[in-house]
């Protein structure tokens, strides 16, 4: 059985996998912190998890998985 935050995990990567800046900015709350993987910054507006996401977006051949193992 999926559950609620297994459906919004796989959201997420569908998100960022397909580049959907904007699907993927919006799942994050106005006082969301992110602590990114690929930034050693963090992230505590909307337009700077937004600009995150677009710089991720446009690493050429970025895929995220999720390893259920770990």
């Amino acid at each position: 059985m999926v559950t609620c935050a297994e459906s919004l995990l796989e959201r997420w990567l569908a998100g960022v996998n397909a580049g959907d800046v904007a699907g993927v900015a919006a799942m994050y709350d106005t006082e969301a912190v992110l602590l990114p993987t690929f930034s050693n910054r963090t992230l505590s507006r909307p337009a700077t998890i937004r600009d995150y996401f677009v710089q991720l977006g446009s690493r050429e051949h970025l895929a995220v998985e999720l390893h259920p193992k770990t």
